[in-house]
């Protein structure tokens, strides 16, 4: 996206848009297809779609690449293409009475550990589900489900102040993109900056009940090696790019962040 910006190619061309686009989507499908993991997959997909918004794609190719993707969703689900248990994932959003023991029984402990939270919480490492010993009192409750953690043990201010710190790590790394000497680093930023977007946006929803489960970590709190080691690499990159905004002639970012 960047090559393309930076030699000058036309971003609005139908040409530009479909190289783009099918690159990534061939990376996606070629990731998904090796390893299983459909929740990274997505998570990659909506990277690619901010850092080509970014970058100044014309909106009726993402108006025309939503259609497609909706209407083979559509087809794939009305065929029996996906398979059950990811289809379940959805069913039990829509209906909390569907399967409540199996596909829903974590986002049902999930609810319950993060309103007997309250206001306070019930104190560090006082959870009544989170400090069980019992690992179905609240699967996951490390990885997944760490953001429900925080509601039963810190309460509601606990949840916020969570949010918040999110919130203000995505919005720097929105001011370093701004502050970016060349529109190369401005998408690196923008698409640093998603990725924490989204992946804090579905963690949560999880835990509320109003996404499906697809194993995706809450950014620096979920336990995990990987997780944490691609999270400070890519703070590594944008502490790289904001050093070297100080010390550079800047130019202008891309469209949306100007």
């Amino acid at each position: 996206m960047a090559w393309l910006r930076e030699e000058k190619h036309d971003l609005k061309s139908f040409s530009a848009a479909m190289m783009v686009a099918g690159h990534t989507i061939f990376l996606m499908g070629l990731y998904v297809a090796i390893s299983g993991d459909m929740g990274n997959g997505i998570v990659f997909f909506f990277i690619f779609l901010c850092m080509a918004f970014a970058a100044g794609f014309a909106l009726r190719w993402f108006l025309l690449l939503f259609a497609g993707i909706g209407g083979a969703g559509y087809a794939a689900w009305r065929l029996d293409l996906i398979p059950l248990y990811q289809r379940e994932r959805f069913i039990v959003v829509f209906d909390h009475d569907y399967d409540p023991l199996g596909r829903g029984w974590q986002q049902r402990r999930s609810m319950l550990a993060l309103g007997s939270g309250g206001f306070f919480g019930q104190g560090y490492m006082q959870g009544t589900q989170t400090q069980s010993l019992q690992q179905e009192s609240l699967p996951w409750r490390h990885t997944d489900f760490i953001f429900s953690v925080c509601g039963e043990e810190l309460g509601l201010l606990g949840c916020i102040a969570v949010m918040l710190l999110l919130l203000a790590i995505i919005i720097r790394i929105l001011i370093v993109a701004r502050n970016a000497v060349t529109p190369f680093h401005c998408n690196i930023c923008v698409g640093i900056a998603a990725m924490l977007m989204f992946q804090t946006i579905i963690n949560i929803g999880m835990c509320l009940f109003v996404m499906p489960v697809i194993g995706i970590t809450l950014p620096f709190f979920s336990y995990g090696g990987s997780s944490l080691l691609t999270l400070f690499a890519a703070m590594g990159i944008v502490a790289g790019i904001k050093m070297r905004s100080t010390t550079t002639i800047r130019r202008p970012p891309p469209n949306i962040l100007r």
